[in-house]
């Protein structure tokens, strides 16, 4: 088959190889994985980073942006105006090349992930999108961990069932009131934005700011929740906050106590955050669902799936209402049914139950269930995790004769202020 490439495309891939070999002579010349690690663990491959720095060939503009950006900053350049360079050579170089990419150009200028409008789609052969599974499938089989397809749930079992979070993905939490659903939402957040690197924009209807951050110090460092507001915590509990507070801090993740949703706040959110942070999944707390389908939190699920198919992102619902907060004897998946646009949209439906909630003497205590009630590539199961409520987390269950850290809770004395010194106590095993 002839080359579908013009010369004027060949002298406009050489025009930007040339630019990036001199941006990359500025910047220090680093390696393709220093650049790689520079954006984030699992964003881009330092294979990926090494063919866009050579360019033999046309590249996605997601791929060409991120790393001209990486190579400015390193560079101590203005990345709006490297950004704009680089745009206008690589619309150049992709212009006169094959089918596929003359849309490409025709549409970089609406694409999701960097424009506040939507995509252009439309049929695509299946040629040109087979490449692309293979790059998929090559990822997650050489590198298990969390990659630019997916995101490990931070679940042993969980793992090995869904295969981690998929972007483009739309993942809904329900369960009794208080089975811990905020709480396993952060669990999945706080695995995929300290554990893998990934971004993570976590917006709350119910808690402020100052409530999601306490509980994710609880789970980081292991320090009872309550520990914190009533200014008990002893020497070995600030050891520990003091040895994850770096950690915490570093990691990607932004939080907002929001009043109401809506499909543009939620994009202008994504778009903003996505431009510079390469935002990988967005955790929603509190989206109500009303007891006849309908959607009270001002944005609907197939608004919610759009997003995340646009800006390839993994977007997780911890819901309540009528029918998701009413008590349940075991959840039925079935139950799903009352709710068509979950049954309908969602990827993956998650059902949390504990036995222990209703009968705290039950021999499970301690023990969770998550229901995958939905699965929509694959078999659907139930997970059996350990619930730590004093930590404010969900964690795999230990294997057996493992020691598991129970804090001792302070009873308060008779004449004590809230605040005041916490009741004697045996200090807790490390």
């Amino acid at each position: 088959m002839d080359d579908e490439r013009g010369p004027d495309s060949t002298s406009h891939l050489t025009e930007l190889a040339s630019a990036f070999a001199e941006l990359h002579l500025q910047a220090g010349r680093p390696s393709s994985r220093a650049l790689s690690t520079d954006l984030g663990r699992g964003v881009i491959s330092h294979t990926t980073v090494n063919n866009v720095l050579k360019y033999e060939r046309s590249h996605k503009w997601d791929h060409v942006e991120l790393i001209a950006r990486a190579l400015a900053r390193r560079a101590d350049q203005d990345e709006k105006l490297t950004v704009a360079r680089f745009r206008t050579l690589w619309r150049r170089a992709t212009i006169g090349s094959s089918p596929r990419e003359k849309r490409l150009a025709q549409n970089s200028d609406l694409e999701g992930r960097n424009e506040d409008s939507q995509p252009l789609r439309g049929p695509t052969p299946l040629a040109e999108l087979l490449p692309g599974a293979i790059d998929e499938l090559e990822a997650v089989a050489v590198r298990p961990e969390s990659n630019e397809f997916r995101i490990l749930t931070g679940f042993q079992d969980l793992n090995n069932l869904i295969g981690g979070w998929y972007r483009g993905s739309l993942v809904t939490i329900s369960g009794a009131s208080s089975s811990g659903k905020t709480n396993l939402l952060l669990t999945f957040c706080r695995t995929a934005a300290i554990r893998h690197g990934v971004s993570t924009l976590i917006m709350s209807l119910d808690l402020n700011a100052n409530e999601l951050q306490f509980r994710i110090l609880s789970a980081e460092a292991r320090v009872p929740e309550w520990h914190f507001r009533n200014g008990w915590m002893d020497d070995d509990e600030w050891t520990r906050v003091a040895r994850r507070i770096a950690e915490i801090a570093e990691s990607p993740i932004w939080i907002e106590s929001i009043s109401s949703l809506s499909s543009d706040s939620v994009r202008e959110k994504v778009v903003d955050l996505s431009k510079i942070h390469n935002l990988g999944s967005i955790a929603i707390d509190g989206f109500d669902v009303g007891s006849q389908d309908t959607v009270s939190s001002g944005i609907s699920l197939e608004e919610l799936k759009a997003i995340a198919l646009d800006y390839k992102l993994v977007v997780f619902l911890a819901m309540r209402g009528a029918h998701v907060d009413k008590v349940w004897d075991y959840p039925d998946p079935r139950t799903f049914r009352e709710w068509p646009s979950v049954d309908r949209v969602a990827d993956i439906c998650l059902a949390i139950y504990r036995s222990d909630q209703w009968n705290p003497e039950d021999p499970r205590a301690g023990e969770a269930d998550l229901i995958v009630a939905k699965h929509r590539n694959g078999p659907s199961a139930t997970i059996t995790v350990a619930y730590q409520g004093h930590f404010c987390r969900f964690v795999d269950i230990l294997p057996p004769g493992a020691v598991v850290e129970t804090p001792v809770p302070h009873e308060p004395l008779e004449d004590a202020s809230v605040g005041g010194e916490p009741p004697s106590t045996e200090e807790d095993a490390e």
